[in-house]
């Protein structure tokens, strides 16, 4: 019996181990497989334009007229926010109702509501996601991004010793003192909600609270790809199309209250709170953070403006009359680019003012390398001694010609800047004068 047990004592380790293995082997197969996290444009629409242009054409009409009826109640319900305590269960019911004319529709999902919990988290979608949770929660946003200071007065921001970083010791001290939770955005930026920012501010994970993720979605209803905001949109067109839309539905869902383990750090628990999230929303967690986001739109403003800037030079170089105007220019200041006279040009269709313009250095511009070529010495055939007039052509014919007309030094005063200014208009007048002489070779 004992020789017969050995062999399938042996024969199932060795089965359970070919079997870790093989689970070790697809475990290690899938972390190599595992798809990269999108790309950080996929997080943010490029525009806001919707597919159903014909019936957004025909919408248009009621949507103006829609947009100012709900900006004065706007208005009305940002003032119910100041005079109504903010705990006030009429004022959350005041302002839902408002929210529901201004086409701002909440559903709650999940609950899952902790009287213990007063630190909250949530993903970022559109510019109203702190005041819809605020009527569900009366909660303080330590931290504004979109919005200016000036609505601060709503009793939903407050400082709490830098906008960008709140002070922990502050946060605290209110989390102990006052009824009213904290809410945190930690992507910092909008997204369109198909992936999460890597958490960039991680104050709500050092207050030694429990923490709660809240995942929202937000849809339009009849313009389903109309986005709530784009890459380089601002708050106030946000808000425009917002009140412009039929109306926005938000759904909201409240995830179970987690605490931070005891070795966990700030980081660590942040990533599982993201991951969390991540997985309510059924999207996935990202590295990139809302600092790329700002280098891309960074990136993107100097591709555009070097792009109008081309456009600009080549119509400007398509054109004779100011390419006729750029050529008296360039016999003056040869050393300013060709391309940065014309499109100043543009400006001021006249050849002095842009001489002006760019020697004040009102016009910035990178020097070209001029080429100054010495004339050959004349033999002379004559022994007769030259007149003062044949002598000032014959040293403008061997003169040097030099174009930096710029000064010196900076002026302190406003008669040194004045002095400077003559003394480079008087040279540069010089130069253009010598320069005349030798191109046409002037026998006075």
């Amino acid at each position: 019996m004992s020789s017969a047990a050995g062999p399938s004592t042996s024969g199932g380790s060795q089965e359970a181990g070919s079997s870790r293995s093989s689970r070790n082997s697809q475990s290690g197969s899938s972390e190599l497989a595992a798809p990269p996290p999108p790309p950080l444009e996929s997080l943010f629409a490029a525009s806001r334009t919707s597919s159903q242009v014909a019936l957004l054409c025909l919408y248009f009409p009621i949507g103006i007229i829609l947009a100012l009826l709900r900006f004065f109640i706007c208005l009305h319900a940002f003032l119910v926010t100041l005079m109504l305590p903010k705990t006030s269960k009429v004022r959350c019911c005041v302002v839902r109702v408002m929210c529901t004319v201004l086409g701002l529709v909440v559903v709650e999902e999940d609950k899952n509501r902790d009287p213990d919990v007063k630190v909250f988290v949530a993903n970022h979608v559109s510019i109203v996601d702190h005041w819809l949770l605020d009527v569900l929660t009366p909660c303080v946003l330590p931290s504004v991004w979109d919005l200016p200071s000036v609505l601060n007065w709503g009793h939903i921001y407050k400082e709490f010793g830098s906008s960008t970083q709140p002070v922990v010791s502050s946060l605290k001290q209110h989390l102990e003192t006052q009824s009213t939770g904290l809410l945190c955005f930690p992507e910092v930026s909008i997204t369109n909600g198909s992936a999460l920012l890597k958490f960039s501010q991680l104050w709500p994970f050092e207050l030694g609270a429990p923490v709660q993720a809240v995942a929202i979605k937000a849809t339009r209803t009849l313009f389903r790809d109309l986005a709530l905001s784009t890459l380089e949109s601002t708050w106030l067109s946000d808000m425009l199309w917002m009140l412009f839309s039929p109306w926005t539905t938000f759904r909201v869902s409240r995830l179970p209250a987690v605490r931070r383990g005891k070795d966990d750090t700030a980081e660590e628990f942040a990533a599982r709170v993201a991951e969390m999230l991540a997985a309510q929303l059924g999207v996935k967690t990202t590295p990139h953070t809302y600092k790329d986001k700002l280098d891309i739109v960074k990136r993107r403003r100097i591709e555009r403006v070097a792009r109008e800037r081309r456009a600009e030079e080549a119509q400007a170089l398509a054109n004779p009359e100011l390419m006729r105007m750029a050529g008296q220019v360039k016999e003056v200041l040869p050393d300013v680019p060709l391309a940065v006279i014309a499109r100043d040009l543009q400006e001021t269709r006249s050849v002095d003012s842009t001489i002006s313009r760019l020697v004040d250095g009102i016009v910035h511009y990178v020097p070209e390398k001029v080429r100054v070529l010495s004339p050959q010495p004349r033999q002379s055939t004559s022994t007769k001694k030259d007149s003062p007039v044949n002598e000032l052509v014959k040293n403008a014919e061997n003169a040097k010609v030099m174009f930096n007309t710029s000064a010196s030094n900076f002026g302190s005063t406003a008669e040194e800047r004045f002095a400077s200014y003559q003394e480079r208009k008087a040279r540069l007048i010089e130069n253009a004068r010598l320069k005349y002489i030798q191109k046409h070779k002037l026998k006075l």
